[in-house]
């Protein structure tokens, strides 16, 4: 049900064509810095392929790209993982991508896919993620300026390399982490003079703006019954402090605290799932661990590495990154007209529906008022109840009813 908002919020404008301009990366042309292999899965063609964004530390992104299964005039979606540090092959394959994996390991279509309306672009960002790889543990990004950077040359060298679909309108998604990847790359695009053509964003149960995140932890968690009234004040204490030290730019103590807080959580609950509170443990994720990483898929992909799931060296280096806020990126996106849809899965708690209501509350846009008093509607699909929309202009926000973080 999710799927069919975000495909809803896709149908505006029409493609503006421009060109793209010639990247030349350390006098290397992108013939010579981008790698095409093509496979199908169930029978639909994928192109895989890596892009050097740096060759001094020989960083390179994987992409993996699926035509759409509709028209060729569709617009481009581009996938981004959280993490930091996790892979976006998650998304193609337990979230948005056109096949899935069985537990038995074989694949199967997915009908909500949004390859049904998109031509999808997943990429293993930053560099070190997923199927990703850098040379040089000195090519580690450290903040989202860096990540936006490798990004926008690995965009610039895939358009050019896929110029049947360099026209199209563009729109970023992502999910968690990608509440930070999203806005610094339509922020970045908008900056060059959008040769790209961007048209929205998309920002799933994202971290964005953590200082107005971080004190609705201990709100939400009680008033789904995870704690206790007694216990409100010790997560409070917790997220009092990372207040506290983002406020003094203690970014990497107030990183910590701001992961204390679901660990004291999922404690006191006795082991809640922190991304769907009506889950004890955690997600089995064996069978795409397992498929990723056969010799039949890594082959057909064009890559021979272990995939993990999340790089612990990306999540390190970009830990200091985790508690600053990238609001003010949004709030620039959003005055330029670009569309801008938050969306929140009802029940996840690491990134719940309050905190993300609270945050875009607090963005300093000229229509936040008038987008506060608009009405909240009730979202139905089939005459079920998918959830709740409020949008006042370009600005859209739907908790996903019935759902978790990946919603």
């Amino acid at each position: 049900m999710k799927i069919k908002l975000i495909l809803i919020t896709l149908t505006i404008l029409i493609t503006l064509v421009t060109s793209h301009p010639k990247v030349i990366i350390n006098n290397l042309t992108p013939e010579e810095v981008l790698t095409q292999t093509k496979t199908t899965l169930d029978g639909l063609d994928c192109y895989t392929g890596y892009i050097t964004v740096n060759t001094t530390y020989g960083s390179n992104i994987f992409y993996a790209f699926f035509p759409s299964q509709d028209k060729q005039d569709d617009p481009v979606g581009i996938w981004l993982q959280g993490g930091p540090g996790c892979s976006s092959m998650i998304g193609l394959m337990e979230e948005n991508g056109p096949v899935f994996v069985h537990s038995n390991g074989s694949l199967y279509r997915n009908t909500f896919t949004w390859n049904t309306k998109l031509h999808m672009l997943y990429i293993d960002s930053p560099v070190g993620t997923g199927f990703s790889y850098v040379n040089n543990n000195a090519g580690f990004v450290t903040n989202e300026e860096e990540i936006a950077n490798d990004l926008y040359t690995a965009l610039l060298v895939f358009f050019q390399k896929y110029l049947d679909y360099s026209t199209q309108d563009l729109y970023v998604f992502g999910e968690s982490y990608g509440g930070k990847y999203v806005p610094s790359i339509s922020y970045k695009i908008m900056n060059e003079g959008n040769k790209l053509h961007l048209k929205g964003l998309g920002v799933g149960d994202g971290l964005t703006d953590p200082i107005n995140q971080v004190e609705t932890y201990a709100e939400f968690a009680y008033s789904v019954g995870i704690i206790a009234d007694n216990e409100i004040a010790e997560v409070q204490a917790i997220q009092n402090a990372c207040i506290v030290d983002i406020n003094a730019g203690k970014w990497n103590d107030a990183s910590n605290e701001f992961w204390s807080i679901g660990d004291e959580v999922v404690t006191i609950s006795g082991n809640v799932n922190q991304y769907d509170i009506r889950k004890y443990g955690d997600y089995n994720d064996t069978p795409i661990i397992d498929f990723l990483n056969t010799k039949q898929l890594q082959d057909s992909f064009g890559v021979d590495m272990n995939w993990q799931e999340c790089n612990g060296s990306v999540y390190n280096k970009l830990n200091p990154d985790v508690s600053q806020s990238v609001a003010y990126k949004v709030q620039a996106l959003l005055s330029s007209g670009y569309k801008v849809l938050i969306y929140n899965g009802q029940f996840d708690f690491i990134i719940n529906a309050i905190g993300s209501y609270n945050w875009i509350q607090n963005l300093d846009w000229e229509f936040i008022d008038k987008f506060k008093s608009a009405d909240r509607t009730v979202w139905k699909v089939d005459s079920n109840v998918a959830g709740f929309v409020q949008n006042y202009q370009n600005l859209f926000f739907a908790v996903i009813a019935n759902a978790g973080h990946l919603s």
